[in-house]
């Protein structure tokens, strides 16, 4: 990918923006600018001039996309107009953002703009909040996404939003102008400014020692080492790691469903990427064989099996229960393959049990679908996509970078959902060195009420200006195909009461009710794990609520 091109345009412009945003190295910038053009070798001696720091490399590096552009979107009221499409405005009218595959890059007209563009690097949290990169993708030869913590990096984005009885207007830029607010994930806890804004690039690993972030791994779920993987066990997990660490934060959710809205302009995500939402198979062995790493199943069960993703083989049973562990005893978690005819009515699965063979009885073991791994995505041809088709509700998907959706809930690591006297509030957490399994003084309470019941379409979402990143249902009437397209689930706030984690996105057979901007399920206790819940590091627990 080329980091700059100096024949652009707007390279001046570009220039005068980084001028004023890093004046430490701009009397350098000029010596190396015609060095960084489609060539990451030439783009590595020109850095290494510049500065050795790899987090000053990289602040350099997104500096030169930054362009003072504004990229808004506008959606009628929904009783006005119950369509999911906006309307794009400022800078972003005229601009098209479309979806790759491992096979196809599809054209995606943000991608290497202001907000949008992103670094994949190795790296790690400091204590005070700021972040360290030890290594940039393309640049350094010992960056590696499996063993190391793997993490995107972006500018930090400036919004301004309109709600009124016309509808919803939503403005986004990398550069702060009058009106604009600084975005949630970019306020460190003294209330100055991050440089850059850190995601975890993949959902954190089963089995792992301490949370972590890295591709081929088996997502976590359940019980981990140090904790479970609910809300109140992921704060033990998180902080095994360091207290400056704890699972995604409302912030980190809120940034990238604005990249996805304003890029993509419609608050329908399915209709755009699905997510591995509608993928709850099994099949059951239709030939007995022994010593094999495979499984023959009828053909019809077979094609609905995708290759690259995640089964399990067990004993069939009267249950196909993801948690159980008959369902697993054959081979647990691992990868299809390959998947080849065996007769004119059955097909041949073939796993990667680590060259560890089994025997399969017909009619006694089956094949069951299971979350994907991490690094699913990683052949995508752009920065937002899945791996062969973003809309089968079979794959998960990349969004600038950030793989999400592999077929389990994410757990939001900072905010609780509290009912009580007949109303139910969410609280949020700035600092995560005082996460609690409880509401106490170090929760902030969000001033709307969500909307009560079980399965609601949501058509809006609410808007609170003191905690602008924590937006949830605050109406219904929507459907699959109109307002959000997703469903808020839980308890019934007028008759319940008590503590509930905040579960967001959907899983394995969501189908539709599932979604990245609005799904949400608010029915578990902070204590609830199952194996369709996982989570993911964040690096902005260590907050402020708004900046000085």
């Amino acid at each position: 990918m080329a980091y700059h091109d100096i024949s652009n345009p707007g390279f001046n412009q570009q220039l005068r923006m980084f001028e004023i945003t890093d004046p430490v190295h701009a009397d350098t910038f000029n010596a190396v600018a015609n060095q960084l053009i489609n060539n990451d070798v030439a783009l590595s001696n020109a850095l290494s001039r510049i500065v050795t720091d790899k987090t000053e490399q990289a602040k350099f590096l997104l500096n030169l996309h930054r362009n003072g552009k504004k990229y808004g979107v506008h959606w009628d009221a929904f009783s006005a107009n119950s369509s999911s499409v906006g309307t794009r405005t400022e800078d972003a009218v005229g601009m098209v953002a479309k979806p790759s595959t491992n096979t196809v890059r599809a054209q995606n007209d943000f991608e290497d703009e202001g907000p949008f563009f992103h670094l994949e690097v190795n790296g790690s949290v400091n204590t005070d909040g700021t972040f360290t990169v030890t290594a940039i993708d393309g640049i350094d030869a010992d960056f590696d996404r499996y063993t190391k913590d793997t993490w995107c990096l972006y500018l930090p984005y400036y919004w301004k939003i309109t709600i009124g009885g016309t509808g919803e207007d939503i403005v986004i830029s990398d550069t702060k102008y009058d009106g604009f607010l600084p975005c949630g994930t970019s306020i460190l806890p003294d209330g100055s400014l991050r440089p850059f804004i850190a995601m975890a690039k993949y959902q954190d690993g089963h089995g792992e020692t301490t949370a972590c972030s890295m591709s081929g791994k088996n997502p976590s779920f359940n019980s981990e080492t140090g904790g479970s993987i609910s809300y109140s066990g992921l704060i033990g997990r998180m902080h095994a790691k360091g207290t400056q660490y704890c699972a995604t934060t409302q912030q980190d959710k809120d940034h990238m469903d604005t990249l996805f809205k304003l890029a993509f302009a419609t608050k329908e995500a399915q209709s755009v990427m699905r997510g591995c939402t509608d993928y709850y198979y099994s099949a059951v062995a239709s030939v007995t064989e022994t010593g094999v790493e495979s499984i023959v199943v009828p053909k019809s069960n077979a094609d609905s099996l995708l290759v690259g993703s995640t089964v399990s083989i067990g004993t069939k049973g009267t249950s196909d229960d993801r948690n159980l562990s008959s369902n697993y005893s054959v081979a647990e978690r691992v990868i299809i393959t390959k998947i080849e005819p065996y007769d004119s009515s059955n097909s041949r699965v073939y796993v990667d049990n680590g060259g560890k063979t089994f025997d399969i009885t017909a009619g006694a073991n089956w094949i069951l679908t299971y979350p994907w791994h991490t690094g699913a995505c990683d052949e995508v041809l752009g920065s937002c996509g899945s791996p062969t088709n973003n809309t089968s509700g079979k794959e998960p998907f990349v969004l600038f970078g950030v793989e999400m959706m592999l077929g389990q809930y994410e757990t939001i690591g900072n905010l609780i959902f509290h009912m009580a006297d007949s109303t139910g509030y969410f609280y949020i957490c700035y600092d995560c060195t005082k996460l609690a399994s409880s509401v106490t003084d170090d929760y902030v309470k969000v001033s709307y009420m969500p909307v009560n019941g079980d399965g609601v379409w949501v058509s809006e979402l609410g808007f609170d200006s003191k905690n602008p990143t924590v937006r949830y249902a605050s109406a219904g009437g929507a459907s699959a195909s109109t307002g959000y397209g997703d469903c808020k689930y839980g308890n019934d706030y007028t008759t319940t009461t008590g503590d509930r984690e905040v579960l967001v996105r959907g899983h394995l057979w969501a189908g539709s009710t599932a979604g990245l901007l609005a799904c949400v399920g608010l029915g578990n206790g902070l204590g609830d794990a199952y194996w369709n819940v996982g989570a993911r590091l964040s690096a902005s627990g260590r907050s402020a609520q708004s900046a000085a």
